[in-house]
């Protein structure tokens, strides 16, 4: 309250001095209309004066300056124009070798290209000359390059093919032949195409017709490999850059600018190229040229050239509308390499005329201002006249109740009667007066609320916290604190909070972090610390200084416990590293899934469309089909290896075990692999089987289809890897175990993918650029089979000598159990006539396909688009005799329409034909109803025999 008193007595002191400020006391009203007039009055007087004389000045310097910038920017404008025809110049000179290559390779594709064709259509049809013949001679007439391209034909042994300026050349051996430098040039040909298939060459000779000097000549050649050859021309870079030389004249001479402005172009020793922005097409010296003055300009042209970065030159000369001679200013830039001299101008006439009118306009401009000015100030000194008059009353009324106010205030809380106040200055006075009252009211109210709020606050906190003075003591802790560290207030109080909690080895990071406090900064750390029973616990830390009134007065210091969120951190790491780890290595997988899919697809919609073709041999279509076969039969193992490895992730991976004749299955293995070799063209390795057991007759109980597939993958490995040497598999018997090995000498393991080998997802090259394909599940299936059925799997491998792949069966003889046994029918031996069937297929080609198989059985076939169709049928005729059901169909699916036959109560035999080859998809099909089922791809013999359970009861 008192210090409320003291700020209003002096704020009326204020006030007392501001009335008596010229020695004697005055009222504001006379100190607002006529002393402030009378100052403002003086003030613009001065400042006019002022104005006008700077204005005055500023004329003229602006007409110096004008004239000065005006004569700078048209200098500015001819050197930019000059520098960017350089610029051009010299981009077109630097582009000549890059397009002269690229022209010559391009020619020389198209040159292959024909030879290609030529090839390609001839191949098997024509002998090797006549098809070469025929290339020569597309070849020998084909000129370009303004007459001087033409191509050439050589062989790897130095023989001339083809060299149509130099007949006497073809058919010669041109080893020895050399340029006018001494150079080997058929040899350097025939060494780049035997180092990288195709390049440039380099000579020098002289010119046909001319006994000049010789010039450098750059060629490409490319290899033809049908025959042996290279294709490859040529051309003399001297006269290509005349060509160039000659489209840059042309387009520099079209350059326009300003109302006469072209671009000059002469060269070094004074002949003209470009002259008045025309081209000279007959050669023309300007070397003496002299202007009226007699100032040679050409020479002074070639001296300012001299500086690199260009010069500017003064002299006479004609304009271009008229025969006027006048003053002119030009831009000189060389061009070295071309001896060039580039250049631009400007007429000084013009740019005199130009400023005249400058000046002009600026006079006309400066006297408009002037009087514009002056009429503002006089307007504007009648409007602060009157405008001084009324505010001065305003603020009188003001002042009036800010007087009453202060005296009030002085013993009284009072406020101000805001809605009496006009202007806004005052009236944000009224209101902070007012507000000062009201905050002094709530001062002692807040001060004990923020008290009980801190107590509450600092001991319900979820967090140990700290307060320490300025020495770093101890002040104060919460029951936080207490419960978190086991220190009661009495056993820290005044003592150093660090010496209780912080171990040993880690007082020197606790030290630096109140250094930092004692800096002003904010700590935020992780650290362990102690309890007072010795046990050690992982906490946040966040400190922060306490400074009131630029007085550092201690801090305080946040502890929080985290050593559960440290176990958790710790344990996601380690879940995250193995996600990453196998998230990379399914996408490794997915990548080359998609590659080996996608290989044999390739082949198959390939020679499908080959196929259409009617022309086709019947040789070649039987090349095509096998190829389509075998197509095919891969991306089915692809299809069986993927849904392998589902059933493997699914732990249903499962065995059909029976008597199974060993030796028969390996001998098979070994006629196949033997036809493998040839299909692929391995002559250099050798396949062996040795069977420990020669009788043919040797039965194991076993799964006969799974004995085979693992023996498949592996011997598909050891071929992929072995170029050379031998492949011997077998088995031998030993403890009542069948022990099989595949053996080969290829590329070996190194030991640093031997730990993974067997890992699904995992191969040892996993970049895209690998040399070995394959999806890289064969090995893992193998093991999880031979696990499955009893045995264990394992291998030896040394890198370059090869390697041994082991596995092991229980070896079971023969067990005696009814075995399932049924003979495939062969095709055309079924005749159903009378008998009706519903297929039920909403693909064409799948329907296409039953058709063909069934309609040689006599029997009678509808056809069903959809699950709705084959209702409809059915309701409208029940004699069907079976009903052969696809699963996935538009409008209503196989399962759909399979419950509501049965619930309708039909018999109908019902088979299922499905993708799906999960054992849960298969009993799936069962309990749904379908009395039977056959697996895509389809087999024509199995889908018959599977019909006649039904069909010949």
């Amino acid at each position: 309250m008192q210090s409320k008193t003291r700020k209003m007595k002096f704020n009326f002191s204020v006030l007392n001095w501001f009335f008596t400020f010229f020695g004697k006391e005055k009222k504001i009203v006379r100190v607002l209309l006529f002393e402030t007039f009378l100052a403002f009055f003086i003030l613009t007087i001065i400042i006019g004066y002022f104005w006008i004389y700077k204005e005055y000045k500023h004329f003229k310097d602006t007409i110096q300056e004008t004239q000065r910038d005006y004569i700078s920017s048209q200098k500015e404008s001819i050197r930019k124009e000059t520098l960017d025809a350089v610029d051009y110049i010299n981009f077109k000179r630097q582009q000549t070798d890059k397009q002269l290559k690229e022209l010559l390779k391009n020619r020389t594709y198209e040159a292959i290209s024909i030879a290609e064709n030529i090839y390609s259509e001839n191949k098997g049809k024509k002998p090797a000359h006549e098809i070469q013949k025929l290339i020569k001679d597309a070849l020998r007439p084909i000129r370009f390059n303004n007459g001087r391209g033409y191509f050439f034909i050589g062989t790897l042994d130095g023989i001339d093919i083809l060299y149509p300026v130099a007949l006497d050349y073809e058919g010669k051996n041109l080893l020895d032949l050399q340029d006018e430098m001494g150079n080997y040039v058929v040899r350097d040909e025939i060494s780049v195409i035997k180092t990288s298939g195709e390049g440039f060459t380099y000579g020098y000779w002289k010119k046909p017709g001319t006994r000049e000097m010789a010039h450098q000549k750059i060629s490409f050649i490319k290899q033809f490999k049908h025959f042996n050859w290279y294709i490859g021309t040529g051309e003399y870079i001297d006269d290509y850059t005349k060509d160039v030389q000659e489209e840059v004249l042309d387009w520099v001479s079209n350059i326009r600018f300003g109302s006469q402005g072209y671009i000059f172009i002469n060269t070094y020793n004074g002949d003209a190229l470009i002259t008045d922005g025309k081209l000279i097409n007959k050669p023309k010296n300007l070397w003496e040229l002299e202007d009226p003055t007699g100032l040679k300009v050409l020479q002074e042209e070639r001296n300012a050239v001299k500086n690199p970065d260009g010069d500017f030159i003064y002299y006479s000369w004609s304009k271009l509308t008229s025969s006027e001679i006048s003053r002119k200013i030009s831009f000189v830039k060389g061009i070295p390499e071309w001896e060039w001299m580039v250049g631009s101008g400007v007429y000084i006439d013009d740019i005199d005329k130009t400023l005249v009118q400058l000046k002009a306009e600026l006079n006309k401009s400066i006297r408009k201002n002037l009087l514009i000015v002056g009429s503002v100030l006089i307007i504007l000194l009648i409007f602060l006249y009157v405008f001084a008059l009324y505010v001065s009353k305003k603020a009188q009324s003001n002042i009036d109740s800010f007087l009453v106010f202060f005296k009030k205030a002085a013993h009284d809380f009072v406020l101000i009667d805001e809605n009496k106040i006009n202007f806004s200055e005052f009236k944000s006075l009224a209101q902070s007066a007012n507000k000062m009252i009201r905050e002094m009211k709530k001062v002692q109210t807040l001060k004990v609320e923020e008290e009980a709020f801190f107590e509450g606050l600092f001991e319900s906190a979820p967090e140990a916290i700290v307060l320490i003075g300025s020495n770093n003591n101890v002040i104060r802790i919460n029951k936080e604190f207490t419960r978190m560290f086991g220190f009661t207030q009495s056993e820290i109080q005044n003592k150093n909070v660090d010496d209780f909690i912080v171990p040993e080895e880690l007082k020197d990071q606790s030290q630096d972090n109140f250094n930092q406090i004692e800096c002003g900064l904010d700590v935020s750390s992780e650290g362990i610390r102690l309890r007072k029973d010795g046990s050690k616990i992982y906490v946040s830390i966040l400190a922060t200084q306490v400074i009131f009134n630029n007085i550092k007065m201690g801090g305080y210091v946040i502890y929080r416990n985290i050593s559960n969120q440290k176990d958790f951190e710790q344990r996601l790491n380690e879940a995250r590293l193995k996600a990453e780890e196998s998230d990379r290595l399914k996408t490794a997988f997915l990548t080359n899934m998609s590659h080996e899919i996608r290989t044999p697809m390739n082949a198959i919609i390939g020679f499908t469309a080959l196929l259409k073709n009617p022309d086709i041999t019947p040789d070649e279509k039987k090349e095509y089909l096998t190829i389509l076969e075998r197509s095919a039969n891969n991306l089915l193992n692809i299809i069986d290896d993927i849904i392998d490895i589902s059933r493997m992730e699914a732990e249903q991976l499962s065995v059909n075990k029976m008597n199974t004749n060993i030796n028969t299955i390996l001998d098979d293995l070994l006629i196949n692999f033997e036809n493998v070799k040839k299909t692929k063209e391995i002559t250099k390795v050798q396949l062996i089987l040795k069977k420990e057991i020669k009788n043919n007759d040797l039965i194991v109980y076993t799964d006969p289809k799974r004995f085979k597939q693992i023996f498949t993958h592996i011997l598909d490995n050891a071929f992929k890897f072995t170029e050379s040497g031998k492949i011997e598999f077998g088995y031998s018997v030993a403890d009542n175990n069948l022990i099989c090995y595949v053996k080969d000498t290829g590329i070996g393991i190194p030991n640093e993918t031997k730990s993974f080998v067997f890992e699904r997802f995992r191969q040892a090259d996993e970049t895209s650029t690998r040399k070995y394909n394959g999806t890289g599940l064969g090995l893992t299936i193998s093991k999880s089979l031979v696990e499955t059925m009893g045995g264990k799997m394992w291998f030896e491998s040394e890198v370059g000598i090869g390697s041994s792949f082991y596995f092991s069966l229980p070896y079971k003889k023969e067990v005696n159990t009814k075995e399932l046994s049924a003979e495939l029918t062969l095709l055309g031996q079924k005749n159903w006539r009378g008998k009706k069937i519903l297929i039920a297929e909403d693909a064409p080609t799948n329907f296409k396909f039953l058709e063909a198989i069934l309609e040689k059985t006599n029997i009678h076939i509808t056809w069903a688009k959809n699950g709705k169709e084959v209702l409809d049928f059915i309701g409208n005729n029940p004699d069907f005799d079976l009903i052969l059901m696809d699963i996935q169909m538009p409008v209503l699916n196989g399962h759909q329409a399979v419950k509501q036959l049965k619930q309708n109560g039909n018999k109908i035999p019902i088979i299922a034909q499905t993708a799906y080859a999960m054992e849960s998809d298969k009993q799936e099909i069962i309990e749904i109803g379908y009395d039977d089922f056959v697996i895509k791809p389809i087999e024509i013999n199995l889908l018959l025999n599977k019909i006649s359970k039904f069909l010949d009861k």
